[in-house]
């Protein structure tokens, strides 16, 4: 078998690494954003509707500059932003990214399965 951290291919290499199956329903997602760097801890299994929805709000934001955020903070109560709203939307799902975060620690041995993740029952 071909050395898994030779492999160029990030979706076989998460695949034979973690010893798991999933269907194209599922992406890989590049935790740093930089798709070169094939790093098996740069690799994130994410369903692949949720990682379109991390990336229609991040392409939402890449315009966003710190100076905005000041602004958002001190008036969010009062105003009603696009920024706000943006943030609003994308809050549940970067919590709902962060429990496949989890599920990569529990293959990795770190955690339980506390999200009790099952691929076989999502393919």
């Amino acid at each position: 078998m071909k050395d898994i951290n030779k492999l160029k291919n990030y979706r076989l290499k998460y695949k034979r690494y973690y010893g798991i199956e999933f269907s194209s329903d599922y992406s890989i997602h590049h935790i740093d954003l930089n798709h070169n760097n094939n790093d098996i801890n740069n690799l994130l299994l994410l369903p692949k509707e949720l990682h379109n929805r991390y990336h229609f709000y991040l392409s939402m934001l890449t315009n966003f500059k710190i100076e905005e955020l000041f602004k958002i903070t001190s008036n969010i109560i009062c105003n009603n932003t696009y920024y706000t709203n943006i943030l609003e939307d994308f809050i549940p799902v970067i919590k709902e990214c962060k429990k496949w975060c989890d599920y990569k620690m529990y293959l990795d041995g770190y955690l339980p399965n506390i999200h009790n993740i099952k691929l076989e029952d999502l393919l």
